[in-house]
């Protein structure tokens, strides 16, 4: 389906400007922080056009993340299992040690597939928190260094070296000016 000729121009400024129309989540960015404070890697991945990743690679919402991957760039997209396949090498993580927060449910079970657990991102911060049993884990990585395990998953300790990273939490929400 194609547009007409007259509305090419608005049509593309749209699509050029819309990231500056993301709004952080504060309560995202706060939990972000606290992982951060505890020693946690945190990465993103995100189903990003090519002009938004540009608009977004300097921008101080992500400088928080241990690793950041747009997936226009590479030419993949979630939940296809050679993002997640790639993004593993790209940042030499496991995915068993990794848990995936993503607001779409086909992106959490792609996730799955590649041997990650995960939570369906509804905004609601405490259930991630329980999700990974935040609150019970009360250490600090970068002075205790004997593990971290998740809720529901007592035989899955992660290692010291690299404490359960996180991955693709939604940062924003978009306000479009009508």
């Amino acid at each position: 389906r194609t547009i007409p000729e007259r509305l090419y121009d608005p049509v593309d400024l749209f699509f050029r400007e819309w990231p500056g129309c993301a709004k952080p989540l504060p309560q995202t960015l706060a939990f972000v922080r606290e992982l951060k404070e505890r020693g946690i890697p945190v990465y993103l991945l995100s189903n990003a056009p090519t002009y938004f990743a540009d608009y977004m690679k300097d921008h101080e919402i992500l400088k928080p993340f241990d690793g950041i991957l747009f997936s226009a760039p590479i030419h993949m997209a979630k939940p296809d299992q050679e993002i997640y396949e790639y993004f593993f090498r790209k940042f030499d993580l496991n995915p068993s040690e990794c848990f995936f927060i993503d607001d779409l449910e086909k992106n959490i079970q792609g996730a799955k597939d590649a041997g990650m657990d995960g939570i369906i991102f509804t905004g609601d911060i405490q259930a991630v928190k329980d999700a990974i049993d935040f609150d019970k884990t009360a250490m600090d990585f970068s002075k205790d260094t004997t593990g971290f395990s998740f809720k529901n998953h007592p035989g899955r300790v992660q290692a010291a070296i690299k404490p359960a990273p996180l991955l693709a939490l939604q940062i924003s929400h978009f306000e479009l000016p009508l």
